[in-house]
């Protein structure tokens, strides 16, 4: 402030703050935040947040779809597999030891997946 007669255009969120004991010449204008605006903030961070974690959750959820979808797809294309080989060499249609085999390998093949892209820990970070 070079020159001591400017005067600035007050608005309702400003204050008045003396500078020295003869506050009636020299008066500081200053911005105070009002509890409104800090709350409206917090509030727009508490919201980032939220939508961060379902984001998140999201994401994991996706994740485990595609596992089960691709563990129940390898046992079936298993199951297909040897159930028309057991088909040719029994001459007729049983359900046998290949339904077990089959939901081993896709249980199996859940746990490595699991094990390769991570499971539910990803959630408490």
């Amino acid at each position: 402030m070079n020159n001591a007669c400017e005067v600035y255009e007050l608005r309702e969120d400003m204050e008045y703050q003396p500078v020295c004991e003869d506050s009636k010449v020299r008066v500081c204008v200053s911005l105070v935040r009002s509890d409104a605006e800090r709350e409206l903030r917090a509030m727009e961070v508490r919201r980032r947040n939220q939508e961060k974690r379902l984001l998140r959750s999201a994401i994991i959820a996706a994740g485990e779809v595609v596992k089960m979808a691709v563990a129940v797809g390898a046992g079936y294309g298993l199951y297909s597999c040897l159930a028309a080989r057991l088909l040719a060499s029994r001459g007729y249609p049983a359900i046998g030891s290949e339904l077990i085999f089959a939901g081993l390998f896709g249980a199996g093949v859940w746990f490595l997946l699991d094990k390769i892209l991570g499971g539910d820990h990803l959630l408490e970070k």
